[in-house]
């Protein structure tokens, strides 16, 4: 997980533990194989592409927002520990 630094229309740099990344558009095609029917062999012909920058947003949610809710993926920072004292202590 990172942060983005800056972005134009072609790029985005993404700051990940201080270092940072450039990300440049990807293009993805989908390909239907074609026969050819002179020489016998599979040709690829594009039938559609889309062009995007491959990042996928994330967000933070506390625990007790989470509870009852459904998850497909989640990914945990334990880096502090799940609890933290609070302000007030009972003594």
């Amino acid at each position: 997980m990172g942060y983005i630094d800056s972005l134009d229309g072609e790029e985005i740099t993404v700051n990940i533990d201080g270092k940072i990344h450039a990300v440049p558009k990807e293009t993805w095609n989908k390909i239907q194989y074609v026969l050819n029917e002179e020489t016998g062999t599979l040709e690829e012909k594009v039938v559609s592409s889309f062009t995007q920058f491959p990042l996928k947003l994330a967000w933070a949610i506390t625990i007790h927002k989470s509870q009852g809710q459904t998850y497909n993926t989640v990914a945990i920072d334990m880096g502090y520990g799940a609890l933290r004292m609070g302000k007030h202590t009972l003594h």
